[in-house]
């Protein structure tokens, strides 16, 4: 399964994503971000940061700012491998950070005085706050969508699972109409990988993806 859905009803984010109103920075994508610095504190700057997805080995790579900063965005949901490296210090490596779609995660790391050769396991996922934004919601997972009974196997049922959002007045917005954060029905927008699936008539989605190709779905009930 390889697809985000995100809801912005605000919104519906199918990864597959589906989204509900404007949810513009909704990308379908994952971003990494924080700071590298020293033992003393100090921000070290030029250091090399690369992730991999441990299931496909997709690589992107990046350098710190003069600030000790970093940011790696455009990464598919998934589990990857972090990697630090400067001259003079050891290697740092987080491995098996589990990224949510549209999450945005920061990673923070201190390099310790050493061979490049020598390397430290930063261990624990506690790091994962995303500080970035304002934005309220959560993400369904594989297991929850493979494993929940749905009515029909619409997958628009798992945002109910989401505080604040609710089925609203009956009927309204036909199979995948609810109601989130008081907002009418008509008033949610549907996301596929960051792209629009609504309709520009009555804002419900335009393409129904069978529920056994999705890997998670987003709902985002505040942006």
């Amino acid at each position: 399964m390889s697809r985000s859905f995100a809801w912005v009803g605000f919104c519906l984010v199918l990864s597959f994503e589906l989204a509900s109103l404007p949810v513009y920075a909704q990308l379908g994508t994952a971003t990494i971000s924080g700071a590298v610095i020293d033992s003393t504190g100090a921000a070290v700057s030029g250091a090399s940061i690369t992730t991999t997805n441990a299931d496909t080995g997709f690589r992107r790579e990046t350098v710190s700012n003069t600030l000790g900063e970093y940011s790696i965005s455009g990464l598919a949901p998934g589990t990857y491998d972090v990697q630090v490296e400067f001259k003079g210090f050891k290697k740092a490596e987080q491995k098996a950070l589990t990224l949510q779609v549209d999450q945005n995660a920061r990673i923070d790391v201190t390099l310790e005085v050493g061979q490049v050769t020598e390397s430290i396991e930063i261990e624990g996922q506690s790091a994962l706050v995303d500080t970035q934004s304002a934005t309220l919601g959560a993400v369904i997972d594989t297991q929850k969508i493979l494993s929940l009974p749905l009515n029909g196997r619409n997958f628009a049922q798992l945002a109910l699972l989401v505080p604040g959002v609710n089925t609203g007045a009956p009927g309204a917005g036909g199979a995948e109409g609810f109601s989130a954060a008081g907002l009418r029905a008509n008033q949610n927008a549907f996301l596929i990988d960051g792209t629009s699936n609504s309709d520009a008539f009555q804002n419900r989605i335009t393409v129904r993806p069978n529920i056994d190709s999705r890997q998670e779905i987003k709902i985002q009930t505040n942006n």
